[in-house]
């Protein structure tokens, strides 16, 4: 189904065979499923769709992701698979405008993999697994916010994922370029011209950063 193009078919039955695997205690198959409807989502995501086939699609397979998450989230220990779903149902909700709901989820999903992102405090780092895909998070928990005019949370989310990234890479690393592309585009919207230039001078400047 996924081969043809069949996407929300697909995921209805990657979901099915999710199921079965999870009652049947067999986790090694049932995180496989995970994965692959995490990936057949995100090709429902970023596939051109009219718009009532976009919001039938999407309101089916968010069911299907939303109650994966759910089950993940439940887990002792964070897995791929907890947040290649977690990115997943926030990219749906982000396609569908409903920034409340990627609002929250981003935060549920960064209270597991990087809590210091959403509550700030002490010396800001990037976590020690799954760094990239929390930065993306980060930003997608950033951009919910900007579009929902909660500019000063956009802002605070966009420095403290710049400052994780001052503190724990290296200037050519691309997870410093990413953070610093975009909290830069974010000043530049809203004419804080200064903002720029002070972060400017810091990369140019930098002090000595923490390694990990």
């Amino acid at each position: 189904m996924r081969a043809v193009s069949l996407l929300s078919i697909a995921v209805s039955v990657f979901k099915k065979c999710w199921s079965w695997f999870k009652s049947h205690a067999k986790v090694e198959h049932s995180e496989s499923c995970q994965i692959l409807i995490s990936e057949t989502v995100r090709e429902i995501v970023t596939t051109s769709m009219t718009m009532t086939a976009s919001t039938t699609t999407t309101t089916k397979t968010e069911t299907i992701v939303k109650e994966m998450f759910e089950s993940s989230i439940q887990k002792s220990t964070v897995t791929l698979e907890t947040v290649s779903i977690s990115r997943s149902l926030i990219s749906l909700y982000m396609k569908s405008e409903q920034w409340s709901e990627g609002i929250k989820i981003s935060k549920k999903s960064l209270e597991l993999i990087w809590r210091v992102v959403v509550s700030g405090g002490g010396t800001i780092a990037l976590p020690r697994e799954f760094g990239a895909e929390a930065i993306e998070i980060a930003i997608q928990l950033a951009i919910c916010h900007h579009r929902s005019h909660h500019f000063h949370e956009a802002e605070t989310i966009y420095r403290r994922i710049y400052q994780a990234c001052f503190n724990s890479c290296q200037v050519h690393d691309e997870r410093f370029t990413k953070a610093y592309t975009t909290l830069i585009e974010f000043y530049e919207k809203h004419g804080h011209w200064h903002k720029v230039i002070g972060k400017h001078s810091l990369v140019f400047s930098p002090p000595i950063r923490i390694s990990h």
